[in-house]
């Protein structure tokens, strides 16, 4: 896999962790 994907897989990951835990 390439190092951009991962980057861009992490990225997303991150992010959804982190509207996952933002109280709405």
């Amino acid at each position: 896999m390439p190092m951009r994907a991962m980057l861009v897989n992490a990225n997303l990951f991150c992010c959804i962790v982190l509207l996952a835990m933002t109280p709405n």
